[in-house]
């Protein structure tokens, strides 16, 4: 059996890494806006002149907007779970471009608590569904020296948001929050879009010269003679894990049974 290739200690640029991680969590900075924006939307939703139609909202349908999100975060969690591996962890991540988006039409031309209701699904789907692709994707594209300053990303726009939120739903009519907040998806998939592919799933599809150029990318290698080396180590021992990973055999429910005897 051959040997692991040593993954290399070459210093490599890190540009590409830091755009990459500030584009995947520009999602979690809609995220926030969206949780911000609900508490100083609800002293119009309670009002006398509230945009419903049902009239203002009572404590009831208050703790259902509350609490819905949490429930659709988890369906969000494994239904992209699914898509990472179907679509990997780039195509995964900008889906969630939808319901953040949606969130902010439903909030615009929606006049009813149910519309109010799916627009909080819509909401928690996407903060589920981050939180099961970019911890992931920062570790397969992120240097090891760096992967922590990367993976703390997601905390400081979040936080971002909910902060940006909080002032714009304060300062700004009701109406015109979302014409500001939907820019936000669409800018993430403007930015995100263009970049490709982790080299671990192209791998994993049997994409070899496409890997390549990922790496390449994400690397910063723009073939210096300096950094061949390097680089070619690098790729050879991803090929090597994902070989392994490709190898491995499915969980089946004989394993259990090991537990009983």
């Amino acid at each position: 059996m051959c040997a692991e290739p040593k993954q290399t200690d070459f210093k490599w640029r890190t540009g590409p890494q830091y755009y990459a991680a500030i584009a995947a969590n520009l999602i979690t900075l809609a995220i926030g806006c969206m949780v911000g924006w609900f508490s100083p939307a609800l002293a119009k939703l309670t009002s006398k002149d509230t945009p419903l139609i049902e009239g203002p909202l009572n404590s009831e349908q208050i703790s259902w907007l509350g609490s819905i999100s949490n429930l659709s975060a988890l369906c969000g969690i494994f239904v992209t779970g699914i898509f990472i591996k179907l679509l990997g962890c780039k195509n995964a991540m900008i889906s969630l471009a939808f319901p953040s988006t949606a969130f902010w039409i439903l909030i615009y031309f929606g006049n009813s608590y149910y519309h109010l209701l799916i627009a909080k699904i819509c909401a928690g789907w996407t903060g589920g569904g981050s939180q099961a692709t970019i911890v992931l994707y920062i570790s397969e594209i992120a240097n090891d020296d760096i992967r922590g300053r990367l993976g703390s990303i997601i905390t400081l726009l979040v936080n971002i948001g909910i902060l940006s939120g909080y002032i714009v739903g304060a300062i700004v009519d009701y109406e015109y929050v979302p014409c500001i907040f939907i820019a936000i998806p669409l800018i993430y998939v403007a930015c995100f879009a263009f970049i490709p592919n982790t080299p671990q799933y192209c791998l994993r599809r049997g994409r070899i010269e496409e890997a390549e150029k990922s790496l390449r990318y994400f690397k910063g290698f723009k073939g210096d003679p300096k950094q061949i080396k390097a680089f070619n180590i690098e790729f050879e021992r991803l090929k090597s894990v994902s070989k392994e990973h490709n190898t491995d055999q499915k969980l089946q429910i004989n394993d259990f049974s090991e537990f009983l005897h």
